[in-house]
């Protein structure tokens, strides 16, 4: 079968995501029970310590914008928006402490979520402070996309090599450097100056999550 913009894929395969047979994986994901109990075990320890998340403020997306241009090289000039539906922010003793920006989009009945930025204080990482924001994510984007919110999504990035094996543990599959991915029948590649960073992905929801193609 092929997709609408002539992607070959078998007739059984997940209409939003599917990775090509000729990609190669870095990593697969863990299954959704054992993501979701780490992510149940880390919310427990970080809620004794005082974490807060939720959906950002304007005054709390500000700060984070601060915290993503001082700590992400290479987005010096980086401002969020409104746009940027799915904003989460991690919170302890009323400071920001961590956020992540994703960006909603809808390609006809799918709905894909492009998670653009993720950062944490430096004296908070490693704590489980990112891995509860990449799993509340998508009850942020629920909340921010009203109708259709009861659609499945397909939540996917990029990152570096050395990100794979959090993204993993996470429910994530992460693909070998500079390998495309399809979304919505559409390949999409690695841009020729981020050759040696990897996308990630995976779908929220109760649909199979990733498919090959044959």
């Amino acid at each position: 079968m092929t997709g609408r913009h002539g992607v070959d894929r078998s007739p059984d395969m997940d209409p939003a995501f599917f990775i090509p047979a000729e990609c190669r994986l870095l990593a697969s994901g863990w299954s959704a029970d054992r993501a979701a109990a780490r992510l149940h075990d880390y919310s427990l320890m970080l809620h004794d310590a005082g974490v807060e998340y939720g959906p950002a403020t304007t005054a709390e997306l500000s700060v984070l914008d601060g915290m993503i241009r001082e700590h992400i090289t290479g987005l010096e000039e980086w401002s969020s928006t409104r746009s940027d539906a799915g904003v989460a922010i991690a919170r302890q003793g009323g400071q920001v402490i961590g956020g992540v920006v994703s960006h909603v989009m809808a390609f006809g009945d799918d709905m894909v979520v492009h998670l653009q930025h993720l950062v944490v204080s430096p004296e908070w990482r490693r704590r489980g402070v990112g891995t509860v924001l990449l799993g509340l994510t998508p009850q942020i984007v629920e909340r921010a996309a009203g109708e259709g919110a009861d659609r499945d999504a397909v939540f996917y990035g990029q990152c570096a090599p050395g990100s794979a094996t959090w993204l993993h543990r996470s429910g994530y599959v992460v693909l070998q450097p500079g390998q495309p991915i399809v979304l919505c029948d559409q390949m999409i590649a690695v841009p020729d100056d981020a050759a040696q960073r990897c996308w990630f992905a995976r779908r929220a929801g109760s649909r199979s999550v990733f498919g090959s193609a044959s």
